[in-house]
């Protein structure tokens, strides 16, 4: 019997139940999992205070909603323009900036080229030899860089790169960065390696040129065995051409040795044509005049004046010589001279 009332009393609550609906729900603690609803606050009238914790500048949890949801409205036709005009500006702006900078780059790359901005770190020069290959210029100036940093084998390996690298028809360029070698072997060098260079020098076209300005390199350097060399050589294989003669012989007149100036003035004329030989002592008179013994230049005028008298023009290189080096008697007596000459070859009608 008390079974069944039991089951017949919990039929009877559980329609009681359904009739009357789902129960409240309870107030139970809140956890980390299941946090509870805030409750819209009640509407404060107009003359209450406001609550002690309430900050009316910051706003409510429903405003904040309300906030939200008309961030994720869709963007009507103003506020597209208004991106889009916004994003076309940062893309014309970003445009104008990178224009500048290539204009820049561009700006100052054409200065160093024309040499108005030195280059100041090794990848600078590698820069401007990759625009330029065949200026020796560039070659020398960073050779000048490396050996200014105490880097001499790098120096060598640029200058032996540069020959290489311009081509074999700029035959200037490469006698530049050789002579260029070639003083820097003398400053901070050996005489093997001095040799070695002048020796690739010499494998270019222009020997006579070489010889020439390497002369001068030893004369500078004081060098005066290795220049005496030199002189030989140029002679010996340039002796057809006055101008290797003037070298030579101006060369012993700067050292101070009139004796081998003279002996090789009169080999000069030994190995030279006659159509040579008035150039070839006129040149020779003025490096008296000016280096060695004005005594001796005055004789070497005289005999050429007495073999060519009629030509004014050497009787006015001679005649310039006495007035800067003359006395004034013996200036006087060679105008007089020269007017006679003069007169004599336009006699008047």
């Amino acid at each position: 019997m008390t079974v069944v009332s039991m089951a017949s009393s919990g039929k009877q609550n559980t329609r009681q139940k359904r009739a009357r609906g789902p129960a409240a729900p309870t107030s139970t603690p809140a956890t980390s999992k299941s946090k509870p609803r805030a409750a819209r606050p009640a509407p404060r009238g107009a003359g209450d205070d406001p609550a002690p914790d309430d900050d009316p500048s910051l706003p409510s949890g429903w405003e904040l909603l309300d906030r939200e949801a008309g961030a994720s409205r869709p963007l009507d036709l103003g506020d597209a323009q208004a991106v889009d005009g916004e994003a076309k500006k940062t893309k014309h702006q970003k445009k104008s900036e990178k224009k500048r900078k290539e204009e820049g780059i561009r700006d100052l790359e054409s200065r160093r080229k024309a040499g108005l901005i030195a280059p100041r770190t090794a990848p600078e020069f590698e820069q401007m030899i990759m625009s330029s290959p065949n200026s020796s210029y560039v070659w020398i100036q960073f050779m000048a860089y490396l050996i200014a940093q105490g880097e001499l084998e790098k120096a060598r390996a640029t200058a032996q790169r540069a020959v290489k690298t311009i081509t074999f028809r700029e035959q200037d360029e490469k006698f530049n960065v050789y002579m260029a070698w070639l003083n820097a072997e003398i400053a901070y060098g050996n005489e093997e390696s001095t040799d070695e260079v002048f020796k690739m020098a010499m494998s270019l076209s222009s020997q006579s040129k070489v010889l020439k300005t390497a002369l001068d390199i030893f004369e500078l350097a004081g060098k005066t065995a290795r220049a005496q060399h030199v002189a030989k050589t140029l002679c010996k294989l340039y002796g057809d051409a006055p101008e290797s003669w003037i070298r030579v012989i101006r060369f012993y007149l700067k050292q101070g040795d009139a004796n081998q100036a003279n002996v090789h003035y009169g080999k000069s004329l030994q190995a030279l044509h006659p159509r040579h030989h008035v150039h070839m002592a006129t040149q020779a008179a003025l490096l008296e005049f000016k280096l060695g013994d004005p005594e001796r230049g005055r004789s070497i005028m005289e005999r050429v004046l007495m073999d060519n008298p009629k030509r004014l023009d050497l009787w006015n290189v001679y005649l310039d010589q006495e007035v800067k080096h003359g006395e004034s008697q013996r200036t006087r007596a060679l105008y007089g001279t020269y007017l006679t000459a003069s007169i004599s070859l336009h006699p008047s009608r």
